[in-house]
């Protein structure tokens, strides 16, 4: 069963199969977690949404009916996971510009070393200053290759809004970051 579908394993597990789950969660797994990470730019707290996404997902496992690819149901979960803990600890406390590495490939020169550091801490802060809606169709777009129907199930919304979400998230980007792609 290596080569077992979500669906398939989805089925094997409900009829008892552990390692099933198991692969299941591997599989998905690094996609979920870095899609967290994009969302909530903040190790700590992406781990807390995956670890919680997982969660729910198992615990409602036996309610998935197929209707849209597991990989999308999953990050539905974590998608709403993350806007409702973002809102609520933006209402808590003032959100810190709480810097992480990006996936910007380091060299060995000390001066380009630098550069790619400072863009990579620019990028990360132009990233944290779009709103949630805006970063994550980005995200999946860009990052996770996601259609835009897809990501408009995860979503909730239209696909043209989507169209409209990623095209904005770019200008804004663009405009933020007009120093560097000069």
């Amino acid at each position: 069963m290596d080569d077992a579908t979500d669906n398939q394993l989805i089925a094997a597990h409900l009829r008892g199969d552990d390692t099933a789950l198991q692969r299941l969660v591997d599989r998905h797994l690094p996609a979920v977690s870095g899609f967290c990470f994009q969302l909530a730019l903040k190790r700590p707290l992406a781990e807390d949404l995956t670890q919680e996404t997982f969660l729910r997902a198992i615990r409602s496992l036996s309610s998935f009916r197929g209707g849209s690819a597991f990989r999308t149901w999953l990050f539905s979960i974590a998608s709403n996971l993350a806007k409702n803990r973002l809102a609520r600890d933006s209402r808590e406390t003032a959100v810190g510009n709480q810097v992480d590495e990006l996936t910007t490939p380091v060299t060995d020169a000390p001066d380009q070393s630098a550069l790619q550091s400072e863009l990579a801490e620019e990028i990360d802060a132009a990233l944290e200053e779009l709103p949630l809606n805006l970063r994550s169709a980005l995200v999946l777009s860009v990052v996770h290759g996601m259609p835009s129907p897809a990501i408009a199930e995860i979503e909730g919304v239209a696909v043209n809004t989507i169209y409209w979400r990623i095209h904005e998230a770019r200008k804004i980007l663009k405009r933020r970051l007009q120093q560097w792609t000069t």
